[in-house]
């Protein structure tokens, strides 16, 4: 039986936006109902020795009026505070996990925590907690209103103001929110505008889009390729402007007057970075990555090389921003060197790629007020610009320094702070003579594993690219998404649909990648020189550059979904919304639903989409476009869902039938975006009623992301609100470390023994019914139980901030922030680095030696360690597998790398090897062989070598059953490619070609697919950088300019069309034998070629199409449904066509 997925054709013909638009689902009376609460089915987790959540610090450092110097660690977790010119700071506090934000406010230190989602206000003499306060999800920017106390906090996830009255710190209240008209609000500026006066605060979403939009792809054999591929069109010239594209938004502060439509900026970029006005101009500066995903004629890869991104200040008139829609004076390319020189000037060294940090010099430095710094965040580079936006100095900061935020010192305006967030530290320049060798301040700890270090460098690091003015983070800012579409095929060899950009963050376990699941990670190295601009790919050695970008892809941690309850409950009051057709949905019956019904023919949403992530690890036939290479895409894993919806706006023109609805920023949801929203995705599955639907849409908006969203929480617990704080820790925090899903760790000041002392604890849950103790981070200090931290508390006798973490990190987080195997006081006692995992170089962790009585202060060749690695009681521990993949968790009791080897009886083995050495790891095997419908079960057994520092090593095994695909349809593969004769003269050739054609069965065990038709094209170019072409000098027997395509319809009758889908000609193999062989002959004629020409052909497969009973050779028909039978996605790249060099 051979079925389709006829839903992604209803989604792409537009039919369920006709009904919405025109109002039909309007009828349904709404029933509310009593919210239900449940538990999830299945949930999945990180476990690892460090967590990362990539937080990108936004605000990292500030100036106090005596002159101090406070500063944020992100990836440390601390408050630091320099006061002269030592390189080690003369303070160093705990903080919320992760800050991303920080703001001095008189004797007081603001700040924000990125993983931690909560406010904590810091003493920054004592670095004491004075208050705090929870925060919505993913905080941004922090800017203090000094004259009114007010802080404004910008919420990524859930795109809000807020504004928080911090006067009285064990009472701050929430005051204003605002809803902002955009996507992930990041930076914020509090401004004085020059022409009205009025104070105001400026607002960015990092993600405002290019007002472009998808035109999907035509359904039908009838259609060219053009216009099945889809089409992505700029609206910015319809009659009511397109889309809003709003990049700048002003709000007022609190109590100001809000205007009924804000006033703001516009069209000054795609990813929107910091802004500020300038002091000595009043112009206002916007920094900006401009993404190019609609240039002219552009239609593949190869023309994006290097220049799909313009790194740009946009430059707004003074009188600009006071109405809405203002458009910038002008922009200025900030990677040309030399305006005045004509045409842009690029060099690598001198691009500011990914601009990100702003600061002006202010009016206290005479000469220099109005100037501006601007940081390069992927070029390791500061410019100058002066008031005018000319460039006139670059600053050279050290490789991977990845600058994040710039400060100029406001009492003399002569000193440049730059904060370094990938080598952590402070580098402090004379702006009276940029020749001085900077002041470096150390912001302590950074506990980010080495290769993801190193893998981090790499994928912020723009030197390499062509002209040094694109990164992976260019289209995957922070290692998430921008929000747009991008044509990237190749017509002539490789056909497919606009596709949006896919988040990296959490895709570990969502194998393979790419829309059509065809590639692993490895195999995307191509797209550095192919689309960066690269003059080659990574380096492949193992433990070389490849392996760690991929590392540091794979620690890519989303936050938790902040749809969601804080218990990782499903709770129908969390998504209360009355969706579009009038109706309010249940999350706990959708999961349901989700499971049990089928939408799709026989199949549930979860029988492809499998829990806990939505992924199945393969790909499934699509019915459009008719293009066989285009055909499969893969079942796409639900997460980072919550960041895609967004509100729905109106497209206008009179070219327009009717007004269009589009999502604001132009894409939504499906692999062209062209789908408004969940509940519009939901609403396809025509099967289910609308209540099924609507509850189908309300259960993936609390979709579970691999985070429990306790990690994300903090409880301040002191005299004030005591009881509320200890049953919030209890209830909420203990709980979820029972059920394995976060740790839970404690910092600050304690009275033990008669004396207060700032201390650092981890929480161990207790056995059986007991609630378990702390343990300090100080050997030899009793442990407390939450109830004596209580007490103490209530006493005025502890301050302390418990947070939670995820599972794995408490360890660290408490202990042992460098991750080397000693707490902080054993280090002193050592004299080792508590900043530094390894403080002689030698490779060898500081504990690790210590451990095995070698010394850690003197480099060590070897360490004398025979014993080999014990694997904790309990692991390797299954987590969940898919269809074509495993992942599981290992802990030891001392660092090992992993050595996999996974296989199942009579197949293939599948090596994963994992480099970086940890005690914890998380690890997926994919590639694997799914299990079948029809009585194929593959069971795999993986061989697991841990192996530790010192090479001894122990294996243990893991078995695991694989599910079933969910397709019944007979696919088939290419598994044999290749030449077998070529007999070249010149640039002509006669060459015969063999290909081998098997069914999937499943299962490592192939069979042979006998009558079926191989339909081929010759292709050729000129140079390897230009795209290929169908040549039109091929003669054949078997060649033909087109064919037939035969159709059943739903009524039984037959229709036969030509197949227009695909330009002929074609070379069409006879029908296979019944080892699955077929031959192809032609004979290549030539092209005109000139001396420097590299003349290559390629043979290049497009279908494996079934004949009709009404082919013949010289007039070929063929079954409609078999345009989906050959997988391309699970054929090996090097068999779906083969090259010969004239």
């Amino acid at each position: 039986m051979r079925a389709f997925r006829l839903h992604r054709a209803i989604i792409s013909t537009g039919l369920i936006l006709a009904s919405i638009v025109s109002g039909q689902t309007n009828k349904i009376e709404h029933m509310p109902f009593p919210p239900l609460k449940g538990a999830y089915k299945k949930v999945t987790n990180n476990f690892r020795d460090y967590t990362n959540f990539n937080v990108e610090t936004v605000r990292g450092m500030d100036f106090s009026s005596d002159g101090n110097l406070y500063a944020i660690n992100t990836h440390g977790s601390r408050l630091v505070r320099h006061v002269d010119v030592t390189a080690d700071p003369e303070a160093s506090w705990p903080t919320l996990n992760n800050p991303v934000s920080m703001d001095v406010w008189g004797d007081r230190v603001v700040v924000l925590g990125g993983a931690t989602h909560s406010l904590a206000i810091h003493d920054r003499f004592t670095g004491e907690v004075l208050g705090h306060h929870e925060l919505p999800s993913e905080p941004g920017d922090l800017i203090m209103d000094e004259t009114t106390g007010i802080a404004y906090i910008s919420s990524q996830a859930e795109n809000l103001v807020i504004a928080l009255d911090l006067n009285n710190t064990n009472n701050i209240v929430e005051l204003e929110r605002h809803e902002i008209p955009g996507e992930q609000p990041r930076f914020m500026y509090l401004d004085t505008h020059p022409i009205s006066l009025e104070r105001v605060l400026v607002v960015a979403p990092m993600l405002s889009g290019n007002n472009t939009a998808p035109l999907p792809g035509a359904i039908g054999v009838e259609f060219t390729r053009e216009q099945a591929t889809g089409e992505i069109v700029n609206v910015s010239g319809f009659a009511n402007g397109g889309l809003p594209d709003e990049d700048l938004l002003v709000l007022p502060l609190v109590g100001g007057a809000s205007p009924p439509v804000l006033p703001s900026g516009r069209e000054a970029g795609t990813l929107m970075l910091e802004h500020a006005r300038n002091p000595l101009t009043n112009e206002y500066w916007a920094l900006t990555v401009d993404l190019h995903n609609d240039l002219p004629g552009q239609r593949g890869e190869d023309e994006l090389r290097g220049i799909f991104a313009s790194n740009n200040l946009a430059i707004f008139a003074p009188s600009a921003l006071g109405v809405p829609r203002d458009l910038p004076d002008r922009i200025i390319d900030l990677d040309d060197n030399d305006p005045s020189t004509a045409g842009a000037q690029y060099s690598s060294e001198t691009s500011v790629s990914f601009p990100y940090a702003l600061a002006f010099v202010p009016p206290t430095n005479d000469a220099l007020a109005g100037w501006a710094g601007i940081a390069s965040s992927t070029g390791d580079l500061v410019a100058l610009l002066d008031p005018f936006g000319n460039r006139v100095a670059n600053i050279s900061l050290p490789r991977g320094s990845i600058p994040r935020d710039l400060a100029v010192d406001p009492e003399t305006g002569t000193l440049l702070a730059v904060y370094c967030w990938g080598t952590n530290k402070i580098l402090v320049y004379s702006l009276n003579d940029l020749l001085l060798t900077p002041l470096p301040l150390n912001l302590g700890v950074d506990p980010t594993p080495q290769d993801v270090k190193n893998g981090r460098r790499i994928f912020y690091d723009a030197h390499p690219s062509l002209n040094g003015r694109s990164t992976c983070a260019s289209c995957h800012a922070a290692g998430a998404a921008d929000g747009l579409a991008w044509k990237l095929s190749d017509l002539d060899d490789d056909p497919k649909d606009i596709m949006v950009t896919q988040s990296l963050i959490g895709i570990q376990d969502t194998p393979a990648y790419h829309w059509r699941e065809e590639r692993f990670l490895p195999d995307f190295n191509g797209a550095f020189p192919g689309l960066l601009g690269h003059a080659a790919p990574l380096d492949e050695s193992p433990g070389g550059d490849l392996d760690d970008f991929v590392e540091f892809v794979f620690s890519l941690q989303p936050h938790a979904n902040h749809n969601q309850h804080k218990k990782r409950i499903l709770d129908d009051s969390q998504t209360a919304q009355i969706f579009r057709n009038g109706l309010s949905g249940s999350a706990v019956r959708g999961q349901d639903h989700f499971i049990d019904l089928p939408s799709d023919g026989p199949f549930s949403c979860a029988d492809c989409h499998s829990l806990p992530n939505g992924a199945q690890g393969l790909s499934v036939p699509d019915s459009v476009p008719d293009i066989a290479r285009a055909r499969n895409v893969g079942v796409a894993h639900l997460r980072q869902m919550n960041h895609k919806d967004q509100d729905i706006v109106f497209l206008s023109d009179p070219a327009l039938p009717n007004s269009l609805p589009v999502p604001r920023g132009g894409y939504g949801f499906l692999h062209s975006g062209n789908i408004l929203d969940l509940f519009d995705f939901a609403n396809a599955f025509v099967v289910l009623t609308e209540q099924q639907r609507t509850d189908i849409a309300a259960f993936m908006h609390q979709f579970d992301q691999g985070t429990a969203p306790a990690a994300h929480t903090s409880v301040h617990l002191t005299s004030v609100g005591t009881q509320a704080s200890e049953n919030r820790i209890r209830n909420l925090l203990f709980q979820q470390v029972k059920r394995g899903w976060i740790d839970v760790v404690v910092s600050g000041t304690t009275t033990i023994q008669g004396q207060s002392r700032e201390l650092r604890w981890l929480y161990f849950p207790g056995v059986g019914g007991s609630e378990g103790f702390f343990e300090s981070n100080v050997a030899g200090l009793p442990q407390l139980t939450l109830a004596q931290f209580s007490g103490s508390a209530s006493l005025g006798n502890a301050n302390n901030l418990f947070l939670g973490v995820p599972m794995g990190d408490g360890r660290r987080w408490a202990f042992d922030p460098d991750g080397d195997g000693l707490r902080d006081e054993e280090e002193l006692l050592l004299g080792t680095d508590p900043d530094d995992i390894d403080s002689d170089g030698d490779s060898f962790p500081d504990g690790y030696e210590v451990a095995h009585g070698a010394n850690p202060l003197l480099p060590n060749t070897t360490v004398p360690d025979t014993n080999d690695p014990i694997v904790i009681f309990g692991y390797p521990r299954l987590d969940h597998v898919g269809a074509t993949y495993a992942k599981f968790f290992i802990e030891t009791d001392e660092p090992v790398t992993l050595d996999v080897d996974t296989a199942v009886a009579g197949g293939p083995s599948h090596k994963t090897e994992v480099f970086a050495p940890a005690k914890r790891h998380t690890v997926v095997v994919q590639g694997l062989d799914p299990s079948s419908t029809d009585g194929v079960t593959n069971t795999y057994t993986a061989d697991i070598r841990a192996i530790d520092l010192s090479g001894n090593d122990t294996t243990v095994q893991l078995a695991f059953t694989m599910l079933e695909s969910c397709t019944n349809i007979e696919a088939v593969e290419i598994n044999d490619l290749q030449w077998a004769s070529t007999v070249p003269s010149g640039n002509m050739l006669d060459a015969t070609a063999e290909v081998l054609v098997e069914f999937e069965r499943d299962a490592p065990f192939q069979a042979a697919a006998p009558g079926q038709v191989v339909v081929l094209q010759v292709m050729h170019r000129l140079m390897p950088d230009q795209p290929w072409q169908i040549s039109p000098n091929v003669t054949s027997l078997q060649l033909v300019q087109d064919f037939d395509i035969r159709t059943i319809e739903p009524d039984q009758t037959i229709t036969i069309a030509e197949y227009n889908a695909l330009p002929g000609p074609f070379l069409l193999s006879p029908a296979t034998d019944d080892s699955g062989r077929a031959q192809v002959s032609f004979s290549f004629g030539g092209v005109p070629v000139q001396p420097d020409d590299q003349l290559e052909l390629r043979l290049s497969v497009q279908a494996v199409l079934t004949p009709s009973p009404e082919h013949t050779s010289l007039d070929p028909v063929f079954e409609r449904f078999s345009i989906s039978s050959w997988k391309m996605p699970s054929t090996a790249k090097s068999f779906r066509g083969i090259e010969f060099q004239l």
